[in-house]
């Protein structure tokens, strides 16, 4: 069985929403060290904190019901 999954990766910076391209991964996170940026995944409470300045990338899997996670960039 293949667990490569198809993803759709976003990133948003000042509520601008750029969709950046589609990445093949076995999950979220694999998809995440793939992308140009360090970057962690965050909580809920943390993204209500960045989201009207902060840079993150959004990655949601390509399914009915496909679940979305939200990866802080880490500005070196």
């Amino acid at each position: 069985m293949d667990n490569n999954r198809f993803f759709e990766v976003t990133i948003t910076q000042n509520w601008r929403e750029t969709q950046l391209d589609y990445q093949h991964g076995t999950n979220h996170k694999e998809v995440s060290e793939k992308l140009p940026f360090t970057s962690k995944r965050i909580t809920n409470e943390r993204f209500r904190e960045i989201e009207r300045t902060g840079v993150y990338y959004r990655i949601t899997e390509m399914v009915k019901g496909g679940k979305s996670f939200i990866f802080e960039i880490i500005k070196n």
